[in-house]
């Protein structure tokens, strides 16, 4: 990371006049999110919508899932969490099946 996105990203921060905590939020970002959008846009020229849509909601789910659920499962006693993760495993079982059965 100190040889490849570094100095880039202190170019471009340089060059954009953004103060480094500014640059690496959102250069960053959107350097982690263009391959996603690049596929999109691709995917939609091929007009397969389903493909397009498990594509750009798929990944976001996943990373939103796993990631604010680690989080939570690091900040908050698991003790705590369990009542919550019930409903809303619940809840996204109830939503998820209808969707199978297509």
């Amino acid at each position: 990371a100190d040889v490849f996105f570094i100095p880039q990203l202190n170019y471009l921060s340089a060059l954009l006049h953004l103060p480094p905590d500014v640059a690496g939020i959102t250069l960053l970002a959107l350097g982690n999110g263009a391959p996603d959008v690049f596929t999109a846009v691709a995917v939609a020229r091929e007009t397969d919508f389903p493909l397009l849509l498990s594509d750009v909601l798929g990944g976001s789910v996943f990373t939103i899932t796993v990631v604010l659920g680690a989080v939570a499962w690091v900040a908050v006693p698991p003790q705590v969490l369990l009542p919550e993760l019930r409903k809303e495993l619940l809840t996204c079982q109830a939503a998820t099946v209808p969707s199978l059965h297509h």
